[in-house]
């Protein structure tokens, strides 16, 4: 993996987030709209109102992120170029199951990052992306960084991080 692999996962998985970002909001506002038809119903300003929040939140921060993905100033990407190999702290896989009614449907490795200044950046993967070929090439970029999940890592870089 290179730089520029690395700048398109980051990329892709911004967009994903902003392609639910956009389902949810999509959600909210027809929900508020039918206020419009039914006034004595306070519960779509409510309902609508908080699919309306959420879809937004998960719209713009992704609009930012993929905008300075785009200009080399995300965080990441910058302390990468810039050789700050101090910026990450911990990386570990993360590793989520989905189910419905007790059987496992479906199966998503995403990648967690900390840096130093106390933000976590989660990298939503696609099954095609390994995410250990990817923890392997951040690694590589923030030699200092501690790797994998465990109990005592995560007490240590809380202490860290205080």
């Amino acid at each position: 993996m290179n730089y520029n692999e690395f700048k398109t996962i980051l990329k892709k998985s911004s967009t994903r987030i902003l392609i639910i970002g956009i389902f949810i909001l999509l959600i909210g506002l027809p929900i508020i709209c039918a206020n419009f038809f039914d006034s004595n119903k306070a519960s779509y300003w409510i309902l609508g109102g908080i699919f309306t929040a959420i879809g937004l939140l998960m719209t713009i921060k992704p609009l930012k992120d993929i905008s300075s993905i785009n200009t080399d100033t995300h965080p990441l990407l910058s302390a990468i170029l810039k050789g700050n190999k101090e910026f990450v702290i911990w990386i570990y896989q993360k590793e989520i199951i989905s189910k419905v009614e007790g059987a496992n449907v479906g199966k998503s490795n995403n990648v967690v990052i900390w840096t130093k200044t106390n933000k976590q950046i989660e990298i939503v993967l696609s099954n095609k992306t390994s995410p250990l070929e990817l923890i392997k090439y951040l690694s590589s970029m923030f030699p200092n960084a501690s790797v994998g999940y465990s109990k005592e890592t995560e007490n240590e870089i809380k202490q860290k991080l205080k």
